[in-house]
């Protein structure tokens, strides 16, 4: 008799049971229930290989109380299709859902807490512990997966490589559970960042999660330091600050077995309305251009980062992009993590052929994000053409002159000495972190 539930084992030892019928194929349906099974595609998780060549799609098998996370693939060309025919995709999605749907996922072997990855072929890889793949019901007669109304398909399971890595959480600052999060509008789908509010707040924030459109595993290091990161810099008024560590059970729990452990789901961190320093440079807004904005926000730059700095953090990818507009228009420091990648146009040319550029050494690093800060300065400048601010215009020219004749080996307490000089004289006293 058929076990209801898969087994508890992480094997890859499997078991075949004959092709049964069962009930009518549905269409477009991202919940399908069958025999006790729910299956839930996941969205925007489909993947083509045309070397292989292979398609995947992701979903979530429920039984009960009960689930498992599959990463569903199959290798080769249904219904002896030649390699680099022309497929109609749309159809060829829809027909491979509804082929998952006809799976019996009774006696596969699931892995409990993982991310099980389901290899479907045409024929037994011997590499592999193969078995006969048991369905519930036949592919139609117009699917693409036609030919195995009469011909076998085979299966083989691991652990999914690529899966989504949610750590465990393990800190002492705020958390917030990640249902109290209610995303607002994307910012960057393909990071996963959105504006987001706390249930009960109306307050605008931003929330980085830890699963995004394209990911690799080391998305999640990234992400973990930056937590780490943002909490050093706990009380500086030139970075961005962090509200919370969003945390959950972990997403992969095949059963509900009491407490587990808390991981990592995202960070939620300040919003700051006013965009970003990119935006202000391509703004035509002429008030912009003929302020003293440019000098206290190449003063709030040079201070933040001295202080990341004298902290033991180095940036790595200091651009615009990556300097936020406070309500108040101060300029604000993010992607504090140092090692999330770089940017060619603002690193420092002397690690171009690095392999690992954020793993350089300590001076390197330094040197590359100073010479970052003098290509923003040189930026300024150009915006400053016409304003009438000879003088500012002047020193951010020479600032950005001393950092390209050096290569960046200068004094970032020095820069922003000489920058806070002229910003007292404008704004009065000057707030140093």
């Amino acid at each position: 008799m058929v076990s209801l539930q898969p087994p508890n084992s992480s094997s890859l030892q499997s078991l075949s049971i004959p092709i049964l019928q069962i009930g009518p194929k549905t269409e477009h349906l991202a919940l399908a229930s069958q025999h006790g099974w729910n299956i839930e595609f996941i969205r925007r998780s489909t993947k083509i290989d045309r070397h292989l060549p292979s398609h995947s799609i992701s979903f979530i098998a429920q039984r009960g109380s009960a689930q498992w996370h599959i990463r569903a693939t199959f290798l080769g060309e249904p219904s002896g299709q030649e390699t680099g025919q022309k497929v109609y995709w749309p159809k060829r999605w829809h027909d491979f859902r509804a082929l998952c749907r006809y799976i019996n996922f009774d006696p596969l072997p699931l892995l409990d807490d993982k991310f099980t990855e389901l290899f479907i072929t045409p024929k037994p890889d011997p590499s592999t512990t193969a078995q006969l793949l048991p369905l519930k019901e036949l592919p139609s007669s117009d699917s693409d997966y036609a030919t195995f109304r009469k011909a076998s398909l085979w299966f083989h399971v691991r652990e999914y490589p690529e899966y989504t890595r949610y750590p465990l959480h393990i800190g002492s600052g705020r958390t917030i559970h990640l249902r109290n999060i209610q995303r607002v509008e994307d910012i960057n789908s393909h990071e996963h960042v959105n504006t987001a509010r706390i249930s009960g707040d109306e307050r605008q924030y931003v929330y980085k999660g830890v699963d995004r459109l394209i990911y690799f595993p080391h998305d999640t290091k990234v992400l973990e330091q930056e937590l780490r990161n943002l909490e050093l810099f706990h009380g500086s008024k030139r970075i961005v600050q962090l509200v919370a560590a969003v945390i959950s059970s972990s997403p992969y729990q095949s059963r509900e077995s009491g407490a587990s452990p808390p991981v990592l789901r995202g960070i939620l961190l300040e919003y700051h309305p006013n965009g970003t320093l990119h935006d202000v440079l391509q703004s035509p807004e002429p008030w912009m251009h003929s302020s003293s904005w440019w000098l206290r926000w190449a003063f709030d730059i040079s201070t933040a980062l001295a202080y990341m700095h004298q902290m033991g953090v180095t940036h790595m990818d200091l651009k615009p992009k990556n300097v936020v507009m406070s309500k108040e228009w101060n300029a604000i420091i993010i992607d504090v993590s140092g090692i999330g990648g770089t940017t060619d146009e603002w690193l420092l040319p002397e690690l171009f052929e690095s392999l690992d550029r954020c793993s350089e050494s300590w001076e390197l690093r330094v040197q590359s994000d100073t010479w970052a800060l003098g290509k923003i300065l040189a930026l300024m400048v150009k915006a400053m053409n016409g304003s009438g601010k000879e003088e500012e215009k002047l020193l951010l020219f020479q600032i950005a002159q001393d950092v390209e004749r050096t290569r960046g080996c200068i004094s970032l307490a020095a820069i922003s000495d000489r920058l806070s000089q002229v910003v007292a004289s404008i704004d009065g006293l000057v707030d140093n972190e």
